[in-house]
């Protein structure tokens, strides 16, 4: 998984439930790096707005449709540039 993927999220867990998240939506990662083994994820609301803002565990999501972004791209959105930090 890497920056800018579409995913679904495969598991519940209460942090996701209390944010309206539930196993089966669908989100994009939204920041390039991984953050305490998570990613930020984006995930529509009931409007279709993208507005639920959720850290969620890399084992809780799968690959829908994976994004283009090549490595330099994932680079440019980095802090200081390193590849230590990124999602991929």
């Amino acid at each position: 998984m890497k920056y800018l993927d579409d995913v679904r999220l495969i598991k519940d867990r209460p942090q996701y439930l209390k944010k309206g998240v539930t196993k089966g939506m669908e989100g994009i990662i939204i920041l390039s790096e991984i953050r305490y083994n998570t990613f930020e994820v984006v995930f529509p609301d009931e409007d279709g707005a993208d507005r639920n803002f959720v850290s969620i565990r890399v084992e809780d999501l799968e690959v829908v449709n994976p994004s283009n972004i090549d490595d330099e791209g994932i680079l440019e959105d980095l802090p200081n540039r390193d590849p230590e930090w990124w999602c991929k």
